[in-house]
C-alpha cells in the first residue's frame, strides 16, 4: 500500500513536471511567434510529434517535443535540400538519463553515422527533460551559418526540407516499432523566416525502394555470381550441368544488377549514395558485367575458328585469350560486386547486424575459395569454358564405375550448401534491412 502510494506522488509529480516543461516556452526566454512548426502527419494538437520555431534578435530558436514514445534519447532537426536524409544538415539533442541536455550540430553524409562539425559554437539555451512517455529539448542556434555545410536562416536563404527524426542509443537506429520511432518529413521545401503553416507525411519504413534495390544486388552478388563461380572451378568433371548452372545463374546475377540499377534510378533515390563509393563502384560492377555477360555469349568469336571440327578439345587458335579475359574479368567482378555490397550495407545505415551477417559470408567464401583450389573438381584444364570436352568423360566414367567418387560427391554436396548459405545471408540481410525505419 505504501509502495503504491509512493509511485502514485512519483506519477503526479512527474507529470507536472512535464506540464510546466510543456507550458509556455517564454520560462526558457525563447519566443516562436516569428516561425511555424511541423505536427505529426493529420495532427492538430496534442501531437505524438511537434517541432516548433521561431526567430527572435540573432537566433532561430528550436523546439523539439514528442509524446508517447517510451525510451527516446536523442531527437533531431534535419535541414535538407531533398526530401531524403542524406546531405542534411541537423541538429541534435541527447537527454541523459539525469536530464543532462547536449545539443550538437552535424552533417549527414547518407545513410550512416553523422559527422559532427568542428565548430559547435552558435548553439545556446539548451534545456529539456525527458520521462518514459515524453522528450522535450529546446535550444537555439544563430540565423548565420556556423559551418559551410549548416543551414541558413538568413533573410534570402535557400527553402530546406524539415526533418524530426529521434530514437534510441544509435543515431542510425529509428526501427518502425518499439521504443524507436519514425521520423517525419515536411511535405514542400520550407521558408524559416515565413509564419504559414507546414504539412507533414511520414518517411517511409526503410524506404522500399532502396531496400528493392539493395536486395536485387544481393541476390546477384552475394548468392548467384558466387555460386556460379564455385560451381564453374569446383565441378566441371560434371558437365554439361556446371556449365547449364554457371551459364544461367551468371545471367541471374546480370538481370538482377541492371533491374536493381533501374529501381534505384526510377525510384528517384540515384543520389544518395553520393559522396560513397558505393554509387562510383556500383556504376563500375554494372559496366563489367554487362561486358563479361558478352565475353562469354561471343567467346567463340574471340577465340577464333578452330582448326579441326572434329576435336572437340580444339575451341580456336584464340581460346587462351577468352579464358585469361574471363577469368580476370569474373575475378575482378567479384571482388568489386562485394565492396559494392558492403558500402551499399553502411550507407543504409542502422543495426550492425547486418555487417555481421556479411562478414560472416566473406568467412564462409573465403573457406569455400581455400577448398576450391584444395580441391580440384576436373579432368582437363585446358578448356572449360563451355563444358563440352568432358561430357563424354563423365559418361564413361559412369559406365565403367568410375562415377563420382566420395570426393566428388563431398565437393557437390558443399556446393549445394554454399549457395544455400549464400541465399540465406541475403534473405537474412534484407530482413535486419526492412525491420528499420530510414527516411
Amino acid at each position: 500500500m505504501k509502495d503504491n502510494m509512493v509511485s502514485q506522488i512519483a506519477t503526479v509529480a512527474a507529470a507536472l513536471l512535464m506540464i510546466l516543461a510543456l507550458g509556455s516556452s517564454s520560462a526558457y526566454g525563447q519566443n516562436f511567434t516569428l516561425g511555424s512548426e511541423l505536427l505529426s502527419p493529420n495532427c492538430l494538437t496534442n501531437c505524438p510529434i511537434t517541432l516548433r520555431w521561431g526567430r527572435e534578435g540573432a537566433v532561430m530558436n528550436f523546439e523539439i517535443i514528442l509524446e508517447g514514445y517510451s525510451g527516446i534519447e536523442w531527437a533531431s532537426v534535419g535541414f535538407s535540400d531533398t526530401a531524403s536524409m542524406p546531405h542534411a544538415d541537423c541538429l541534435i539533442a541527447y537527454i541523459s538519463p539525469m536530464g543532462a541536455v547536449q545539443v550538437r550540430n552535424a552533417n549527414l553524409g547518407g545513410y550512416f553515422e553523422p559527422d559532427f562539425d568542428p565548430d559547435q559554437s552558435g548553439i545556446a539555451n539548451e534545456s529539456g527533460m525527458r520521462n518514459s512517455t515524453h522528450f522535450v529539448s529546446r535550444f537555439s542556434r544563430t540565423l548565420a551559418p556556423i559551418n559551410s555545410n549548416d543551414a541558413s536562416f538568413l533573410p534570402g536563404a535557400p527553402t530546406k526540407y524539415l526533418m524530426v527524426a529521434f530514437g534510441a542509443g544509435n543515431i542510425g537506429e529509428h526501427a518502425r516499432n518499439g521504443k524507436h520511432a519514425g521520423p517525419i518529413l515536411s511535405v514542400d521545401l520550407v521558408d524559416m523566416r515565413s509564419t504559414a503553416p507546414v504539412m507533414s507525411i511520414a518517411a517511409s519504413n526503410a524506404n522500399s525502394i532502396t531496400l528493392a534495390h539493395g536486395t536485387m544486388m544481393m541476390l546477384g552478388w552475394i548468392f548467384l555470381a558466387p555460386s556460379a563461380t564455385y560451381i564453374a572451378h569446383s565441378m566441371r568433371f560434371r558437365a554439361p550441368l556446371w556449365f547449364q548452372l554457371h551459364q544461367y545463374m551468371q545471367y541471374g546475377a546480370v538481370l538482377c544488377t541492371i533491374i536493381g540499377y533501374i529501381i534505384i534510378k526510377a525510384g528517384g533515390e540515384g543520389g544518395k549514395s553520393e559522396g560513397s563509393p558505393h554509387g562510383g563502384l556500383g556504376i563500375v560492377v554494372i559496366i563489367l558485367c554487362i561486358v563479361q555477360a558478352l565475353m562469354g555469349i561471343f567467346r567463340n568469336l574471340i577465340a577464333g575458328k578452330d582448326k579441326n571440327a572434329s576435336d572437340p578439345t580444339d575451341k580456336g587458335p584464340r581460346r587462351w585469350m577468352f579464358n585469361y579475359m574471363h577469368w580476370g574479368a569474373g575475378v575482378l567482378l567479384l571482388l568489386l560486386g562485394a565492396a559494392t555490397v558492403f558500402f551499399g550495407i553502411d550507407d543504409f545505415g542502422g543495426s550492425g547486424k547486418k555487417s555481421t551477417a556479411f562478414f560472416i559470408w566473406l568467412g564462409v567464401d573465403a573457406v569455400a575459395v581455400l577448398l576450391a583450389f584444395l580441391v580440384d573438381g576436373s579432368d582437363n584444364k585446358d578448356d572449360l569454358v563451355d563444358g563440352s570436352n568432358s561430357e563424354n568423360e563423365y559418361d564413361d566414367e559412369n559406365k565403367t564405375g568410375g562415377g563420382l567418387n566420395g570426393v566428388r560427391r563431398y565437393i557437390i554436396s558443399f556446393a549445394t550448401l554454399y549457395s544455400v548459405f549464400n541465399l540465406a545471408i541475403v534473405i537474412s540481410i534484407a530482413v535486419i534491412a526492412g525491420s528499420m525505419d530510414i527516411p
